[in-house]
């Protein structure tokens, strides 16, 4: 199976945005405190999957762990298989984040 390219990312990331904007958007204004939304099936299971078995180990990330946070993390993505990188910054596009604030 050939991996999905950050264009197919972020194709499919802003086709979920705009057919789920206007649900988004009531669950958005609804929130009480802390505002958000979640869309189910963003991207297909397969992709997710992927992306799923394309973390490193956590042994090869760093663990951050306090009283605020507790969480592995990874800042090098050179040293990741490149899903990774992709999926990061299809989020980051500047389509995709414009269509979140369209929600938000």
């Amino acid at each position: 199976m050939k991996s999905p390219s950050k264009a197919d990312l972020i194709e499919h990331i802003v086709k979920s945005l705009i057919k789920n904007k206007t649900k988004a958007q009531r669950q958005f204004m609804n929130g009480s405190g802390l505002q958000y939304f979640i869309i189910d099936n963003l991207l297909p299971s397969k992709w997710c999957q992927e992306i799923n078995r394309s973390f490193p180990e956590t042994s090869k990330m760093m663990l951050k762990k306090s009283l605020r946070e507790d969480k592995f993390v990874g800042v090098q993505l050179e040293k990741y298989k490149t899903l990774i990188e992709e999926i990061l910054y299809a989020f980051q596009n500047k389509t995709v984040i414009s269509h979140i604030e369209e929600i938000c």
